[in-house]
């Protein structure tokens, strides 16, 4: 059974390109811009992995991060992200929810890693 995972990022090209390398290594993929794109059926889904941003009008970066895991079932997530701030990282990173946090610009072969 394939791998599955949700993007939910709101930059249309970095959507796309995750959205290729995820499809590229066999994973079934949901790519979507916003939490409101997600359906019923979509939270029901037990989901591998997670790559999101944390920028999105009307939440705070922890308040998101605790959201999804209210919201949406998964065994990974990872944040990509252009907010540079190391100090919201580090505490993203202590809340031991995430599993990786990477900003923008990032090394994609470090990502590629997480997903094996």
């Amino acid at each position: 059974m394939a791998k599955t995972a949700l993007i939910i990022q709101q930059d249309l090209i970095l959507l796309q390109v995750l959205e290729r390398m995820i499809l590229a290594r066999q994973y079934r993929c949901k790519a979507i811009r916003a939490l409101d794109q997600l359906d019923i059926e979509d939270q029901d889904q037990n989901f591998d992995i997670i790559i999101s941003d944390i920028l999105f009008d009307g939440i705070g970066p922890l308040d998101y991060v605790y959201q999804l895991k209210e919201i949406i079932r998964h065994k990974s997530l990872l944040i990509i992200t252009s907010m540079g701030q190391k100090k919201v990282r580090q505490e993203i990173l202590e809340m031991g929810q995430v599993s990786g946090f990477f900003s923008v610009p990032f090394n994609f072969d470090h990502v590629e890693e997480m997903l094996s």
